[in-house]
């Protein structure tokens, strides 16, 4: 029984670094995917996919930009979207 519970530990914490590894790639795929599109983003424009998301996911996250408000400042100035 011993051998059994150190081989569910093993295979826990090689499932746990697996887990953070594959966070981290995720995280990564996000982070470039929201950077490009933050740059396409079209104010007031409904009919434009990555408007519809960027508009989708500030408005139920509560919160904007990549990092923060301040990442539409070289878009949009001063003034975020209202999303």
């Amino acid at each position: 029984i011993k051998v059994a519970v150190f081989v569910l530990d093993v295979s826990l914490f090689y499932a746990g670094i697996r887990g953070r590894q594959v966070s981290d790639e995720v995280n990564a795929i996000m982070s470039d995917w929201m950077a490009s599109t933050l740059q396409t983003y079209k104010l007031n424009d409904f009919n434009d996919s990555n408007t519809i998301v960027w508009d989708t996911m500030q408005a139920s996250m509560h919160c904007c930009g990549r990092e923060g408000f301040n990442d539409w400042s070289s878009k949009f100035g001063e003034q975020p979207p209202m999303s």
